[in-house]
């Protein structure tokens, strides 16, 4: 009985003094880090948002309630500090490899600079490390590739120099990396093979050299790959995609490799986005690139293929059967017969001005005069709505074929010249003046890979102090100026037409009828849909400024039209 007595005094004696000596060993804990968070505050020079002053303090309440900081539910200490995009300015203190628990640290998209601590290697808990996009400078320091519970290792968009460690093969659990658009440089190390759980490669825009390491291509787990932008040479194994059944996006471009573009890419059926341009690449495109059933865009400009002129030599024609295809960059250099450029995009272009309504412009003696064939493609459509005419100037106007949107963006264009035309020499811009400047416009999105042409064409039609004016700009840039001129796809026969007219001695309000005739004339009825007539003039008539066709001359033209489209069926 004494024996239970004594044991019910001794045991919340004993229950106090564990409970003391845990206080007692999580209170230096806890002061740790918020010793190492005081010192972070310290090293922050600029907090525009105040986040720091107002709520980061000593006397304040516990750490784990500050902006930014979060706590172990058991035992209270720093698991994660996320301050992404807070404006801070400062360093990083080697204080922060103190915080031992530390599972996350976000502090990206602000203005830290200086180097990377290496006491940041003693954070053996850590998994997500993200400092991108700041100023961070120096190499990476060796402790940082001992993290081996890293999964998210994201430092891109710094000024961090030197090279990848070899140690990066201890990173066995890394899932994401991206230390991009930054100045490493040196090869790509062999060890990153040893990365089998890795998804996602971002070393772009970087001082990489020498060859990619064969070992790569065997982590299975890959969805992405970027390696564009640096000095790689060397070949692309033949076994490119036989261990890569995950991968999605492969960007290669703007390196030096050569060789042959492997077969063997079509065993990466999953890939979507395909970048290998601005490369030395020869040989032939590989007809399996045409499996790829769930390619969206490809890019293969700037090499040196072989082929001749013809577009379905070069390229396997089962690449256009893909029908998830969005986009083809073959801006192809063909070395046989001889080397030369040929934008093939500037062919569709025009295709797609030629499958357009039919689109004329005549120069009267008196004026301009303009008329679109404008197909209906629904009968849903409100009468008058989708434009092909637009008014650039009071004196000028333009007609669109083609794509109505590129068009409305060269219309923008025209309207910007003119207007700062207007604004600079304090007179209207002349016509043959807007017509170059549209011309350069249009001719600028043919000159780099990254832009695409324009899939329309335009009749410029305005009147200066030299008199009324026609011009045509085509996808390509090219402009002429012409008495009459056709687009869309009646032009051959539009152009015949136009040229029995004797123009010089015709009004413009005799020119409404004229062209009015010739759309109706030259509309298949049994081919296209339905369609709508617009014209606009800039003529004497109309006090030199660019407007619409009254709408009784308008009923008129198109009265004049069917009479004449009657006449001639009876015949």
């Amino acid at each position: 009985m004494e024996t239970m007595i004594m044991g019910f005094i001794f045991l919340p004696m004993l229950l106090m003094q564990c409970f003391m000596a845990a206080l007692a060993m999580s209170q230096p804990n806890l002061t740790t880090d918020q010793y190492a968070l005081l010192q972070f505050k310290a090293y922050v020079t600029s907090d525009p948002l105040n986040i720091m002053s107002s709520n980061w303090s000593s006397s304040a309440t516990s750490i784990c309630n500050w902006v930014g900081v979060s706590c172990g539910a058991f035992h209270s200490r720093v698991t994660a500090l996320d301050l992404p995009n807070m404006n801070l300015t400062g360093s990083l203190p080697p204080h922060l490899g103190n915080l031992s628990f530390l599972v996350s640290i976000n502090l990206s998209g602000n203005s830290f600079n200086g180097h990377l601590p290496p006491e940041l290697g003693k954070l053996q808990r850590l998994r997500f490390m993200d400092l991108s996009f700041n100023f961070l400078n120096g190499s990476i320091p060796d402790e940082i590739w001992l993290l081996s519970k890293l999964e998210i290792f994201t430092l891109g968009s710094n000024q961090f120099t030197g090279t990848i460690s070899r140690n990066i093969g201890n990173l066995t659990k890394l899932r994401r990396i991206f230390i991009g658009h930054t100045k490493i440089g040196g090869e790509i190390p062999e060890e990153i093979g040893n990365l089998h759980n890795l998804e996602k490669l971002s070393i772009s825009n970087a001082s990489l050299s020498g060859p990619i390491p064969p070992s790569i291509f065997n982590i299975s787990s890959l969805r992405w790959i970027y390696l564009d932008t640096n000095n790689l040479f060397g070949t692309l194994p033949i076994d490119l995609c036989y261990h890569l059944p995950n991968l999605e996006e492969l960007y290669l471009y703007e390196n030096k490799l050569n060789g042959s573009i492997p077969s063997s890419i079509s065993t990466c059926k999953k890939l979507r986005q395909l970048g290998l341009n601005t490369n030395r690449f020869t040989g032939c495109i590989p007809r399996s690139i045409g499996n790829l059933s769930k390619l969206i865009e490809i890019y293969l400009h700037g090499n040196d293929f072989e082929g001749n002129a013809s577009l379905s030599s070069l390229i396997p024609p089962n690449i256009f059967n893909i029908s998830s295809l969005r986009g083809i960059y073959l801006y192809i250099h063909l070395i046989h017969p001889k080397k030369y450029w040929e934008l093939f995009e500037i062919e569709y272009a025009a295709k797609a001005v030629d499958n357009s309504g039919t689109v004329i412009g005549i120069k009267c003696k008196d004026g301009i005069v303009m008329g679109v064939e404008k197909l209906i493609a629904s009968k849903m459509m409100l009468p008058g709505s989708n434009r092909r005419i637009h008014s650039v100037h009071r004196h000028s106007g333009m007609a669109v074929a083609g794509l109505a949107a590129d068009g409305r963006q060269i219309v923008a264009r025209a309207k910007s010249e003119a207007t700062n035309y207007e604004s600079a020499y304090g007179e209207p811009i002349l016509v043959k003046e807007l017509a170059e400047r549209v011309a350069s416009y249009v001719h600028l999105c043919t000159l780099y890979w990254w832009l695409r042409p324009f899939g329309c064409g335009v009749i410029l039609g305005g009147y200066d102090r030299e008199g009324p004016q026609l011009y045509m700009v085509e996808p390509s840039g090219i402009s002429y100026r012409y008495f009459g001129a056709a687009i869309g796809k009646g032009k051959q026969a539009a152009k015949t037409e136009i040229e029995k007219l004797k123009l010089s001695e015709m009004t413009c309000r005799e020119g409404v009828i004229e062209v009015a005739k010739i759309i109706y004339k030259v509309h298949d009825e049994a081919k296209d849909k339905a369609f709508e007539l617009e014209m606009s003039w800039v003529c004497d008539e109309s006090k030199k400024q660019h407007e619409k066709v009254p709408d009784a001359l308008l009923e008129e033209a198109k009265a004049a039209a069917r009479a004449a489209l009657e006449e001639m069926d009876a015949d």
